[in-house]
């Protein structure tokens, strides 16, 4: 009874990183396009949830030090622990980037964003969204060769970012007044492309869940494989 009543918090407790995933997930998006479109509403209430992100995670977390504590898992149960802590901690500083796109969105006010940069921006928060989703499945699936799969999507969030510097540095060029705007716009590309890392981050601690071993991901796109 004592295993089976144990076995339930932790599938209690992977389903609330899961939640908490999900919504950061979703904020990805909902930040990209709040902040291309104009939506200072949305972009103020992404501000303000980051605050229940961030009490949720220090609820999870404290959830994970209670089990070890009490339970002292050994094993495959204490490397889902250890793993789970590290993943909500890259799921907050996700959120974190995300407030800051809400922050940038509404500092800029009704300025307009670039047609081609807003569609580079759109892209990126697509993107990242996919890599963390995968990331969140490989996770809740336990499935290291899923996780080994989402670095290489990084090199397509890379190309966007790098391709919306360009254009952000041609617009500087043609009108210098429009610099401290611009210089805006690409600090949130930035946290976009972070995000990213972040989900890679995610990766390699599934990795380390399913085969005991910690490794970081290759710089170039894709851990190699053992």
């Amino acid at each position: 009874m004592a295993r089976e009543r144990y076995i339930t918090q932790l599938n209690v407790l992977r389903d609330r990183v899961l939640k908490l995933g999900n919504l950061v997930e979703e904020n990805v998006v909902r930040a990209t396009e709040s902040f291309v479109r104009r939506d200072l509403a949305v972009s103020a209430e992404l501000i303000a949830t980051d605050q229940t992100v961030n009490a949720e995670c220090i609820s999870i977390n404290m959830a994970i030090l209670q089990l070890i504590a009490l339970q002292q898992p050994i094993a495959t149960d204490m490397r889902f622990l250890a793993a789970s802590l590290e993943i909500v901690d890259e799921l907050e500083r996700i959120h974190d980037y995300i407030k800051s796109i809400g922050k940038i969105s509404t500092t800029l006010e009704s300025s307009e964003i670039d047609a081609l940069i807003g569609s580079l921006i759109l892209q990126m928060g697509e993107k990242v969204r996919y890599m963390l989703h995968l990331s969140l499945d490989a996770y809740a699936k336990r499935d290291a060769d899923l996780a080994y799969s989402v670095p290489a999507y990084d090199n397509d969030v890379d190309k966007l970012f790098e391709d919306a510097n360009h254009r952000i540095i041609a617009l500087i060029m043609a009108d210098s007044t429009q610099a401290t705007a611009a210089n805006y716009v690409q600090w949130a590309t930035h946290n976009l492309e972070r995000s990213g890392d972040r989900a890679i981050n995610i990766c390699e601690w599934v990795v380390y869940l399913v085969t005991a071993e910690y490794r970081e991901f290759d710089s170039e796109y894709e851990m190699p494989r053992p």
